[in-house]
């Protein structure tokens, strides 16, 4: 081995053992800060009292533990640090200058729900003090067809302000936050408190697909409306081989898993000659080439219902 490979070796292994001073480092950081609560996982270490040495326990679900020598501790609701304190005092009856250290092994009390449109809904066990815009990207983040807000459920008790918040049927708290946009209140502002709901609705969308420059699905925001000139100028207008004298207008039947259709003249709408369509959510504008027919429209329906095949556009 060169002088110059053993160099490089060195400072690679400093390197590493820096990067893993800073993960430690954060970890420790971010366990002084947890509050403690049922079902968290605690490991005991005490110099000279061998029998609560290396002492792993579990939180009861009042938040109590049984330890040697001092018996029953309350914990929930203490940081580690509190904890490590209070078990001191306890043990102070029994060993002189007692010496305690207290670590979280396992987090398993404060947790919060993700569902709705993202990539990998469930449940997320909290290890530090986490904003609902982390707590959302546990959970794989928003999906392309999720909305720009997320829906929030949560303890009338919980320390945390939610901005906007209105009672709910459960005696609670709910809320709608953005996830992403700067105006209004923002999730990335708001911190999670334990048994958190956030729920992320399915954006509205209209889709404009065939013979345009972009097609896809393109995001309403809340309270928006849309024409069809619009949605037509989103998808950066017709191609040059696009039959826009026969377009279709493909509109859900609320509650009936079908669509009707429409024919619409988007050459007569273009030029002036005819009036401008308004679009609600879910309508699809099918911009066929000159050549095609209804067949095409039933496929396009069936990549729709299999959600495949369709870009979502966020603007």
């Amino acid at each position: 081995m060169t002088s110059k490979t053993l160099l490089v070796f060195r400072s690679c292994a400093i390197l590493g053992s820096a990067l893993s001073f800073v993960a430690f480092a954060r970890a420790q950081e971010a366990q002084s800060h947890y509050i403690l609560g049922p079902n968290d996982q605690i490991e005991v270490r005490a110099l000279h009292v061998p029998e609560m040495d290396g002492k792993r326990l579990r939180l009861d679900a009042s938040g109590g533990m049984d330890l040697p020598l001092i018996g029953r501790v309350k914990a929930a609701g203490l940081t580690i640090d509190e904890l490590r304190g209070r078990i001191r005092e306890r043990l102070d009856l029994y060993v002189r200058d007692p010496q305690v250290s207290v670590e979280i092994v396992a987090f398993r009390s404060q947790s919060v729900t993700v569902m709705g449109a993202v990539k990998n809904p469930g449940v997320f066990y909290l290890e530090r003090p986490t904003t609902l815009a982390t707590a959302l990207s546990l959970a794989g983040g928003v999906s392309p067809e999720g909305a720009d807000t997320v829906e929030v459920s949560r303890a009338k008790d919980c320390g945390s302000a939610l901005p906007g918040g209105r009672t709910n049927g459960s005696g609670g708290l709910s809320a709608s936050l953005r996830v992403s946009p700067s105006e209004g209140a923002r999730a990335g502002d708001i911190l999670a408190c334990p048994d958190d709901i956030l729920s992320v609705p399915r954006a509205r969308l209209v889709y404009v697909l065939g013979e345009v420059h972009k097609p896809g699905g393109f995001l309403l925001r809340d309270g928006e409306s849309i024409s069809v000139l619009q949605a037509l100028s989103l998808a950066e207008g017709p191609q040059h081989t696009a039959g826009t004298k026969h377009a279709r207008l493909l509109r859900p039947v609320p509650g009936q898993g079908v669509r009707t259709e429409k024919e619409i003249d988007l050459a007569k709408i273009l030029s002036g000659q005819a009036p401008d369509v308004p679009l609600a959510a879910d309508d699809v504008l099918f911009v066929p080439t000159s050549a095609s027919r209804s067949a095409a429209v039933r496929g396009l329906e069936a990549a729709l219902e299999m959600g495949t095949g369709v870009v979502i556009w966020h603007r």
